[in-house]
């Protein structure tokens, strides 16, 4: 199980109906193997100021509060997730790296930015018998629902 994450972890502020909350749907994973040589050529393609050398140096993650991935230096060059995401088609900030023999493993978990309803949690929680009311304010809390007939009196 994951948590989708603050707004303060996402965008460096506070808003109150954006809490990190778990989800109820198991992540899915998914995997992807990267030949170091592939790896090490996307990196460059990434940055030319990447020094790429021969001796292995594990990539290292820092993570924020919920979890997700905020950076991985590679090769001693700090890369954000999302761009490092974007380079070796990741789909979520969640993910960690394995070093094998011919290269790397990366496994996510998940998908998607993490913010507000998770659409997997919603669907998992309304066939279990939850209204939408009921899955809106799990992920939004505090907020009020109001309906257009509602508004309009």
């Amino acid at each position: 199980y994951i948590s989708t994450q603050s707004s303060f972890d996402a965008f460096g502020h506070e808003y109150p109906y954006l809490e990190a909350v778990i989800t109820p749907e198991k992540a899915q994973t998914s995997e992807i193997m990267v030949i170091e040589s592939e790896f090490k050529r996307k990196l460059k393609e990434y940055s030319e100021n990447i020094v790429i050398t021969d001796t292995s140096i594990p990539p290292v993650l820092k993570f924020n509060r919920s979890g997700r991935v905020e950076s991985v230096n590679v090769f001693l060059t700090d890369i954000s997730a999302s761009d490092f995401a974007e380079i070796f088609d990741i789909r979520s900030m969640i993910f960690e790296i394995e070093e094998i023999k011919s290269g790397y493993v990366i496994r996510s978990y998940g998908s998607g930015h993490g913010v507000g309803m998770s659409l997997a949690g919603a669907e998992k929680m309304s066939e279990n018998g939850l209204n939408y009311r009921e899955i809106l304010l799990y992920y939004f809390r505090g907020c009020k629902i109001v309906s257009q007939s509602e508004n309009n009196q």
